[in-house]
């Protein structure tokens, strides 16, 4: 309709309605026996069936490649893929979820992230190597 696109139009820096023409902003208000708590800036309304992200955590964060196999010791010969692991490091809390690892700006793989503490080192495996 007219007004939804309207909406969309106004709401195109943050794919949301709000009377500001900046996104809102987040920023930490403390944390208590693992529990984090934020506050939003600003008042925003979602547009009916919109997605809308805002980064509440802005960490530094080192992956790092590698190649994984498992082998079980046969009286044969075993064929096997490698599979693309990554180990992910982060100077912030990162909160548990489904994190998407690109390289060269291209999809690689998604992982569940656990609770990450920070300076703690997580796993991540996505899949099978195909070559």
């Amino acid at each position: 309709s007219r007004g939804f696109g309207r909406q969309c139009y106004a709401a195109k820096e943050c794919c949301c309605f709000s009377s500001a023409s900046i996104a809102p902003q987040i920023e930490a208000q403390g944390e208590l026996a693992g529990i984090y708590w934020y506050s939003i800036d600003q008042p925003f309304i979602l547009i009916q069936q919109s997605t809308f992200s805002l980064p509440f955590v802005k960490p530094n964060i080192k992956l790092e490649k590698y190649a994984g196999l498992q082998n079980h010791f046969e009286e044969r010969t075993n064929k096997g893929k490698f599979q693309r692991k990554y180990r992910i490091e982060s100077d912030k809390f990162l909160p548990k979820g489904t994190i998407t690892i690109r390289e060269e700006g291209r999809v690689v793989g998604q992982a569940h992230l656990c609770d990450l503490s920070a300076g703690e080192k997580q796993d991540l495996d996505c899949g099978d190597d195909p070559d």
